[in-house]
């Protein structure tokens, strides 16, 4: 049920939340340019984000850089509607979680960056830092995309770029029912397991 409600909510988003993409909202920790993130690398990033995070929390506590990177994460991964969109779908350009997507998790690149410059000589930093460069490479090289490009600063979060419903073209439509499809999907796919146990 709260599925449908969440598909409610998102279309009433749709029709009435305009099209901004981007606020800032009030610096607190460290401003930092974040580095883009290759398209080809963001299922590496995404698959090893919580490790990443939950290492540098662990690590670097008070690391002045790892706080802003950290917060910066959250608070772009919560605008990007909290990582609830499969990766698949996130990624793909032209998607309205595109931007964001690819934010967040330049951001968890820029915290593994991080992690390296000031521990590497941790073997735990150093077992994650191959595991990831393993994933890399099991990706292969990608098309580079639009925000392959994209540089990032941590002042700034981007949100879902939503399409304009008043005049829709066929792509928004798409996108639209795209999305839609994927959260009926996942409902019934959890009610199955649920079911299942």
């Amino acid at each position: 049920m709260r599925y449908f409600v969440a598909c409610l909510a998102v279309l009433a988003g749709l029709a009435f939340g305009g099209t901004a993409q981007a606020s800032s909202h009030t610096r607190v920790y460290e401003s930092l340019n974040v580095q883009p993130l290759l398209h080809n690398q963001l299922n590496a990033m995404d698959a090893n984000r919580p490790a990443i995070v939950a290492l540098a929390e662990k690590l670097l506590p008070t690391d002045t850089e790892v706080v802003a990177l950290r917060h910066f994460i959250i608070a772009q991964r919560r605008a990007c509607m909290g990582g609830v969109v499969p990766a698949f779908y996130a990624g793909m350009e032209g998607s309205p979680f595109h931007l964001c997507t690819h934010a967040f998790l330049a951001g968890t690149q820029a915290l593994l960056k991080r992690l390296e410059l000031v521990a590497g000589h941790r073997l735990d930093v150093q077992v994650l830092s191959e595991q990831v460069k393993m994933d890399l490479l099991a990706d292969g090289a990608g098309p580079v995309c639009v925000n392959s490009a994209t540089s990032f600063n941590t002042d700034t979060i981007h949100g879902v770029d939503w399409p304009d419903l008043k005049h829709p073209s066929r792509s928004t439509l798409v996108v639209v029912f795209g999305f839609v499809f994927l959260f009926v999907v996942v409902h019934f796919r959890r009610r199955r397991l649920q079911a299942a146990q």
